[in-house]
């Protein structure tokens, strides 16, 4: 079975679409396929990383991999995730501003569909250009478990 991302997206945020967005939802209203021809392939750093990774982990049941900002960690973990297939992935971040980049990178890069859900411990988080909301982030995500 194949499940597909929803994305919310309100109506005071349809001008931050871009026209490749905007083709995929016609592709997909019209029952096309969609294309990607914006995948990035992992430079060879990135690719030494997931492969290093894959071995640690074949051996250990953990990792952790530190990089540098810029150097393209979200990217090597989602090419990590796919590369192993696993039946569930959890990832953490400290802010929902970190989600929401890294969600939109692997939703936006990924080769395989997935399902997510996004969990907050905070409706709210204060930055120094300003507090970002729920209301702000362009996806479900939800603070308390449901009983």
């Amino acid at each position: 079975m194949t499940h597909h991302a929803v994305t919310l997206i309100r109506g005071s945020r349809l001008d931050e679409l871009s026209p490749e967005q905007l083709g995929q939802i016609a592709d997909y209203l019209q029952a096309r396929p969609v294309k990607k021809d914006n995948l990035l392939e992992p430079r060879q750093d990135q690719f030494e990383a997931v492969c290093e990774i894959n071995h640690l982990l074949r051996q250990s049941s953990r990792a952790q991999e530190y990089g540098f900002c810029g150097t393209g960690k979200t990217l090597v973990q989602l090419w990590l995730m796919e590369s192993r297939a696993p039946r569930t992935t959890l990832v953490l971040v400290p802010s929902l501003w970190l989600l929401s980049q890294i969600r939109n990178d692997w939703l936006e890069q990924r080769r395989t569909p997935f399902m997510y859900r996004c969990i907050c411990s905070d409706e709210k988080i204060k930055r120094e250009d300003g507090e970002i909301t729920l209301d702000d982030c362009n996806f479900p995500v939800f603070t308390r478990p449901r009983i």
